[in-house]
């Protein structure tokens, strides 16, 4: 059975797609600081990398510019 690749619209967006690769890096340098630094700084460099995702994502679902400029502004 072959599986269809569905995509969202936000994943066509450049600034997704260019998070998307930072959110990647972050995640693997970060897993290499010694395990102090993993568990608080790392972890907190890896939240907010995919806090940057999350706003692009759940920005472009909204209806009004205003709206969507809520999520976009930092």
């Amino acid at each position: 059975m072959a599986t269809a690749k569905f995509r969202f619209d936000f994943e066509n967006l450049e600034a997704y797609q260019k998070a998307f690769r930072w959110n990647r890096e972050v995640f693997r340098r970060s897993l290499k600081f010694r395990r102090l630094l993993q568990s608080s700084v790392g972890d907190q460099l890896r939240r907010a990398a995919l806090s940057i995702l999350t706003n692009i994502a759940e920005g472009s679902g909204q209806d009004s510019k205003a709206q969507k400029k809520r999520y976009y502004k930092y």
